[in-house]
């Protein structure tokens, strides 16, 4: 966690989808991705809304590429939140 209460760093355990395949940083990347992309039509994308440009991104304003949350290895993900107002503590 930063100092500002702004982005968190999570490292992931070795777990392993049910086809054998590791699970990635950019797994999760991508989970939240589709989650916050307007054209998935997620029922619950709203919630994606505590990370930066989170509401912009659902609603279409910034690409899926802006959203607060990015790979840094295979083992390790970042999250930048939109205030520190975080839903992780």
């Amino acid at each position: 966690m930063s100092a500002n209460l702004k982005t968190y760093i999570f490292h992931l355990r070795p777990y392993h989808w049910s086809n054998g395949a590791r699970v990635t940083a950019q797994d999760f990347v991508y989970a939240w991705q589709q989650l916050a992309d307007p054209k998935t039509q997620a029922r619950n994308a709203a919630r994606i809304d505590f990370l930066k440009n989170g509401a912009a991104v659902r609603t279409g304003k910034k690409p899926v590429s802006a959203l607060g949350v990015r790979a840094l290895s295979k083992k390790t993900f970042g999250s930048d939140l939109a205030t520190s107002e975080s839903v992780f503590r």
